[in-house]
């Protein structure tokens, strides 16, 4: 029973373990602390950068623009590829169509 026990929580540390770096993160929504720990090559000042340049500029469009914030390279981008995405940005807001009315109906040509 208790190699049994020994067994299944190893299972689950390696399961665990694999999430926690498998796990992709959003650069448009995540915070400095989950860039960090997400991105390799990137520390808490370079994650915080990439968290200002959002702010500032609004969200990027894909993973390549962070090649805009100082301190990230292509190198970097190119080598956490996998484990980033830049999200949905978010849809600038359109003022709604009105229904276009219906046609009127014509009453049948009278023979």
């Amino acid at each position: 029973m208790k190699k049994l026990r020994t067994w299944l929580s190893a299972l689950i540390l390696m399961g665990l373990s694999g999430l926690a770096f498998g796990a992709s993160v959003d650069i448009n929504s995540a915070d400095a602390t989950s860039i960090a720990k997400a991105i390799d090559g990137v520390g808490p000042v370079k994650a915080q950068a990439i968290v200002s340049y959002r702010e500032k500029n609004g969200p990027f469009a894909t993973v390549d623009d962070l090649t805009k914030v100082k301190g990230i390279s292509k190198k970097i981008v190119d080598n956490n590829r996998a484990n980033m995405t830049a999200g949905a940005a978010p849809a600038p807001a359109t003022p709604a169509k009105p229904a276009a009315p219906a046609a009127p109906a014509t009453p049948a040509a009278a023979k």
